[in-house]
């Protein structure tokens, strides 16, 4: 079996239990699997990341680097990477020099420890939210050829962008600050926002956001009841507000510091229409908007189809390059100690 069964010094099968019945079954499954196969005798190397999009992003690009076999987990979310990070560094009979750790950097602070790798943006699906993603997709793999078509498209999509994070700023700085009051009451010692100690802390699904935004090639639009959304965040003051509009929070920031979730949602619902219009026949020529011509697109549309596509374009930071080469190093030295 796995460590799981050993005795003192390691993870013992009831206080596994205990806190992995809490969990969602998919991240039971995923942190159970690396806990029990997780093997000091032979020379596997291991990488826990937060959820699917990760493994999906992940996964090639860290084999590309290190060539040598590895297996990856997605343990459902951040925290519950840290949790398995702080079990291994704690436990005896593992050896960190094998374990790579990925995390997001949502709405926190640095962690500003070398051995887990933090995006410097929110999340993985900032990465793909990008103009050069699109600029790669159209050319790569819809082979728009026409040199003004592609300017035309990524300046299109630079315009629907801008409205698209007008919409959404403010609903980025409610969640942001929610995250932070939330945790300052957890913590007796931080008085940081002390004024919102009283008050109750609104809960928002990203689907119910979703669902109130539009996105067309010509504009993006929200529905009236996006605003009932915002009102429920009216306790905040406005001057918290302007600070992070000049900050953290800018349309300038946004493409990094944004919710994932809600950039993803922009950019794929975006290819969508984008590929309704390069697949119009001559039939209806008049209809379209950047298109010059039928390309016959047969792309499948669901959003995990594209992902999948999309992720062949994603560039990943120069710092997660160095984060990996010198996880190889370090592994390769201690092997040879």
């Amino acid at each position: 079996m796995g460590l799981l069964f050993k005795e003192k010094g390691n993870i013992l099968m009831d206080d596994f239990l205990d806190d992995f019945f809490e969990k969602k079954e998919g991240e039971y499954v995923e942190e159970f699997a690396f806990l029990n196969e997780y093997n000091n005798l032979n020379s596997q190397l291991y990488c826990i990341c937060e959820g699917n999009e990760d493994k999906i992003c992940y996964l090639p690009k860290i084999k590309s680097i290190v060539r040598k076999d590895l297996k990856i987990y997605e343990v459902g979310g951040k925290d519950n990477v840290l949790e398995v990070f702080k079990r291994c560094e704690n436990q005896q009979g593992y050896d960190l020099n094998r374990i790579m750790f990925i995390v997001d950097r949502d709405f926190d602070e640095p962690l500003n420890n070398e051995r887990i790798y933090e995006l410097p943006v929110y999340s993985v699906e900032n990465l793909y939210a990008t103009p050069d993603v699109l600029k790669d997709f159209i050319e790569l793999t819809v082979n728009v050829t026409n040199p003004k078509v592609i300017d035309d498209i990524v300046g299109n999509y630079l315009i629907r962008e801008q409205e698209f994070h007008t919409f959404i700023q403010d609903l980025n700085i409610c969640l942001y600050y929610t995250k932070k009051i939330f945790e300052s009451r957890q913590n007796e010692n931080d008085n940081l926002y002390a004024s919102y100690t009283d008050i109750p802390l609104p809960s928002i699904k990203d689907e119910d956001v979703k669902d109130l935004i539009e996105v067309t090639l010509l504009k993006v639009t929200v529905h009236n009841d996006f605003k009932l959304i915002s009102d429920t965040y009216n306790f905040l003051r406005q001057e918290d507000f302007e600070r992070m509009k000049l900050d953290k929070f800018s349309i300038e920031n946004a493409r990094k510091n944004f919710k994932g979730k809600y950039q993803l949602y922009f950019f794929l619902s975006y290819i969508k229409e984008l590929i309704k219009d390069l697949n119009l026949g001559k039939a209806r020529a008049n209809k379209r908007i950047l298109a010059d011509r039928n390309y016959g697109c047969d792309i499948e549309t669901k959003d995990n189809t594209l992902f999948n596509i999309l992720s062949n374009y994603v560039q990943l930071p120069l710092c997660f390059v160095t984060y990996v080469k010198r996880f190889i190093m370090e592994h390769e030295l201690s092997s040879a100690s």
